[in-house]
């Protein structure tokens, strides 16, 4: 016994290295094989599912294309809403007014003295005037002419009756205001955050963050963001201790707007932003306060937005103020007009 395993252990002492070889590539030869059945195992699983997927049909019928016509008829109706008859109306609206012709203010329809003014109208039953209308050769008996353009302006015989100025000539014309109309107004909170400061050797530098796109300003004092100029900043701290907060402030202000942006803090400030329509061209204006627009050559600066009472306050050229509504040359745009 101990003979033979002092023979084997002389074999394998000289033939070690080979005998690891060997195992080594049966090892090797054993793992090809694996690898081989498993590659066509995986080929004939793909080959199936390949087949199953070919073979597979639609659950459900092909829909039919979206009908487009609803949301057209909502569109008309929207832009040329439903008006009853003038024999319908008797019962559904209040007295008809007129224009003041002094002071243009809404006034019974058969009031001889403005109550605001004490101006005597004119004998002729409504505006124009048969006087006006025969100056500028216009049919006083044609009731339709008031509503329509004659010289291609954009602006009506009754807006060029009330602001006094030429129907047939197509550069004497009332101020483009006259056909702005407020569309939307959308309130949104104030997208600016005020996150860090930095404060080097011979500069500091202010980080304000966008809400909205995430964009990152870094700003010296005196600069501009998004149109606002830092003006102010006032270094705040809130509890003691390991409750010791940042609350430092940063004051920005455009135009007569100031707000104060506590740092990581979103302010309360609603910016709100209107969409004013000029009905002549059907141009859009997105303005919020503090923008200038300019409308056949006039500009116009919004001084106020009123979501409440959904109107915009105007100021144009001669720091004349009016408001816009949702209809154009609306009674409250002409009684504060100046």
């Amino acid at each position: 016994m101990n003979a033979t395993l002092s023979r084997f252990l002389r074999i394998l002492n000289v033939y070690y290295d080979k005998i690891i070889a060997l195992i080594v590539l049966l090892v090797l030869l054993a793992s090809l094989l694996i690898l081989l059945v498993r590659i066509g195992t995986d080929q004939a699983e793909h080959d199936r599912f390949k087949i199953e997927i070919e073979s597979l049909t639609a659950a459900h019928p092909q829909p039919e294309p979206l009908d487009l016509s609803i949301f057209e008829r909502a569109r008309r109706k929207l832009h040329d809403p439903f008006q009853l008859t003038p024999w319908e109306r008797l019962a559904t609206t209040p007295e008809l007014r007129v224009h003041c012709v002094n002071c243009i203010r809404p006034i019974p329809f058969d009031a001889e003295i403005c109550s605001f003014c004490a101006h005597v109208q004119p004998d002729e039953t409504a505006p124009p005037t048969d006087a006006w209308e025969a100056e500028y050769g216009i049919n006083p008996r044609d009731p339709s002419v008031t509503n329509t353009d004659l010289d291609g302006d954009g602006f009506t015989v009754i807006e060029e009756y009330v602001f006094n100025t030429d129907p047939n000539n197509s550069a004497s014309h009332p101020p483009p205001w006259v056909r702005l109309r407020l569309d939307t107004i959308v309130s949104e909170p104030f997208q600016m955050l005020f996150m860090g400061h930095v404060r080097g050797t011979r500069r500091e530098h202010f980080q304000i963050n966008m809400r909205d796109d995430g964009r990152t300003f870094m700003v010296e004092m005196g600069e501009e963001v998004e149109g606002f100029t830092l003006v102010d900043y006032e270094q705040r701290f809130d509890g003691e201790g390991y409750d010791r907060r940042d609350v430092s402030v940063l004051k920005l202000v455009r135009g007569d707007i100031e707000i104060e942006l506590v740092r990581g803090r979103m302010t309360p400030h609603l910016q709100h932003h209107a969409r004013l329509i000029f009905e002549i061209d059907g141009s859009e204006h997105r303005v919020i306060r503090g923008h200038e627009i300019q409308v056949m050559n006039n500009v116009y600066r919004v001084l106020q937005i009123d979501p409440d009472k959904h109107r915009v306050l105007l100021q144009d050229e001669n720091e004349e103020t009016l408001w816009i509504g949702r209809t154009s040359l609306s009674d409250e745009k002409i009684s504060d007009f100046r």
